[in-house]
């Protein structure tokens, strides 16, 4: 019985993390513009891409010397 009510639990949980798959992005950043523009620039990458609470965003940041 004990078995039986963790096997239950942990499918739930299972099914929980199966259903929300988060995606990835990466937003390729050219800092040699303006500083100030930068977050403008992620906000609108954000909104035209759908980023939500949920998923993972990577910040690239190039920078040439």
């Amino acid at each position: 019985m004990r078995m039986h009510n963790h096997r239950a639990r942990l499918d739930a949980l299972e099914a929980i993390l199966l259903k929300y798959k988060a995606r990835m992005y990466v937003f390729f950043l050219d800092v040699s513009g303006d500083p100030s523009s930068y977050a403008e620039r992620e906000a609108a990458f954000r909104s035209e891409k759908g980023v939500g609470p949920g998923d993972e965003l990577h910040l690239v940041r190039i920078t040439f010397e």
